[in-house]
């Protein structure tokens, strides 16, 4: 669904040469200050990895809709992202995002808000209000299936990431797109382990990029009223993430055998620092996340 990491990397660097603001993200991203046409200077705080902008750039090329969504801004590196690429590709576009903080109140941002309002005129909204009311509000304005790319980087509560799921998936259309950021974090995992077990009609690949997850929806939910599969939980607190991931790749390896023939069972979101479970039998992978992470290091 998605092309490795150094893939996307390099497809990234080659679209921003198209782009001028595209290219102003790259050497924000690159140096952590973003610097407008007239000069000024920011810096960019929180910056957004280098790997999830060109996971982005590459997710709304194809996005299949006119309209994506935003919660939260930040420094609005992801925005910029967004918009710059959606500009390359259609000739109408909207990007809407939601970010209760006023910018008084934000680390950074203020610069780059100025210069996508007026680099992107009306095509960006930045509304100021919780996602869980603005994306209700947004699903009484535009309907169902109106929203071909999601991008959630909000409240990291575990009940506030559920609802902007919930919510978006609402507006998602078949074909469209919902990412993580901080897909290692407990409160999201969680969250996508419940939609791996629940809800077939997504397309789930976990940790695409360092720490970014995207599901891809390709069906209407038509699961039963009193359908509901119990899914894991990650057994870790607060912010700890998974294990550092080539301490456990190199574990992985060496407990299982050469790239090909590796197995293993359980979720991928083992307490850090306790052991790999035991291999499963051979010709299996294990869950679903699990086999799509190890797929993406090319471990099987």
């Amino acid at each position: 669904m998605v092309p490795h990491q150094d893939d996307l990397i390099a497809n990234f660097r080659q679209l921003a040469s198209t782009s001028e603001p595209l290219s102003r993200c790259l050497k924000a991203l690159e140096t952590g200050v973003f610097t407008d046409p007239e000069g000024r200077t920011e810096p960019l705080n929180p910056r957004l990895a280098f790997g999830s902008a060109a996971l982005l750039a590459h997710l709304s090329r194809i996005c299949p809709g006119s309209l994506s969504i935003e919660v939260g801004f930040g420094a609005g590196s992801s925005a910029t992202v967004i918009m710059s690429v959606r500009s390359l590709v259609a000739s109408q576009f909207e990007h809407i995002i939601y970010e209760p903080l006023e910018p008084s109140h934000r680390v950074g941002g203020q610069l780059v808000q100025a210069y996508l309002e007026n680099y992107f005129g009306s095509r960006f909204r930045l509304r100021r209000k919780l996602s869980q009311i603005g994306l209700a509000q947004l699903y009484d304005e535009r309907g169902p299936e109106t929203v071909g790319l999601a991008f959630i980087d909000g409240s990291h509560h575990y009940e506030y990431v559920m609802t902007d799921f919930l919510l978006a998936d609402m507006l998602c259309c078949e074909g469209g797109f919902i990412v993580f950021d901080d897909a290692w974090a407990p409160a999201i995992e969680t969250v996508l382990s419940y939609v791996e077990a629940n809800r077939l009609n997504y397309s789930i690949m976990h940790l695409a990029v360092d720490n970014t997850s995207v599901l891809k929806k390709v069906g209407r939910d038509v699961r039963d009223s009193l359908a509901f599969k119990p899914f894991p939980v990650p057994a870790r607190s607060d912010w700890t993430l998974l294990p550092e991931e080539q301490r456990r790749r190199r574990r992985l390896i060496e407990s299982y055998g050469a790239a090909g023939d590796v197995t293993i069972t359980g979720h991928i979101t083992a307490v850090p620092e306790a052991p790999i479970e035991p291999a499963a039998p051979r010709g299996t992978a294990g869950s679903p996340l699990a086999r799509q992470f190890l797929q993406r290091e090319h471990c099987v």
